[in-house]
């Protein structure tokens, strides 16, 4: 009987890290969904209160519904430092101990 060796933790950690990404990604568009925010006007670079329209009590609203979804706590000092998409991604991975790159 042969069984299965995972690779090397740090090979098994590359090889998800695209699949942890998407899944991530997923969640946040369906979040932004629940704003009226279109699919298709979501990208890394967009920021929620210019290109999206959110006022400040969206904002409050939006890290409420992510801090629930992904079990983690966003102080409303950080908040600030969430301006696109993509910022949300990277700040997320990194609570979430994901290696981001610089």
């Amino acid at each position: 009987m042969k069984f299965f060796n995972p690779p090397p933790r740090s090979k098994y950690i590359e090889s998800i890290k695209p699949k942890i990404s998407i899944a991530m990604i997923n969640k946040i568009t369906a979040i932004l969904n629940e704003f009226g925010v279109q699919t298709s006007a979501i990208s890394s670079e967009v920021n929620f209160v210019k290109d999206l329209g959110l006022d400040s009590l969206d904002m409050v609203d939006l890290m409420m519904r992510l801090e629930q979804e992904f079990g983690v706590r966003i102080p409303d000092e950080d908040h600030s430092k969430i301006a696109t998409v993509g910022d949300l991604v990277n700040y997320l991975k990194q609570e979430q101990g994901i290696a981001v790159p610089a």
